[in-house]
């Protein structure tokens, strides 16, 4: 089944989402250079990654962002 049609499922049976409204494809799939998503995330396949990213403040707008942190700062268990 194809991450849309997975989405379409969990919202007509009314399944709570994780952080949103509803699910969509993006939820399921996630992206694979941040590794988030069910099926991207180490989390979900019991691994537990510590230092993934880091916020820093951008400059023109003044908000929050994430970027993502070297490999070899990452901390697995």
């Amino acid at each position: 089944m194809s991450p849309r049609s997975i989405a379409g499922i969990l919202n007509r049976d009314r399944i709570p989402v994780p952080r949103d409204r509803q699910w969509n494809a993006s939820t399921i799939n996630g992206n694979s250079q941040r590794g988030n998503g069910i099926l991207r995330n180490p989390i979900y396949a019991g691994r537990i990654v510590w230092n993934r990213e880091h916020m820093v403040k951008d400059p023109s707008s003044g908000r929050r962002v994430s970027r993502a942190n070297d490999e070899a700062d990452l901390g697995n268990c």
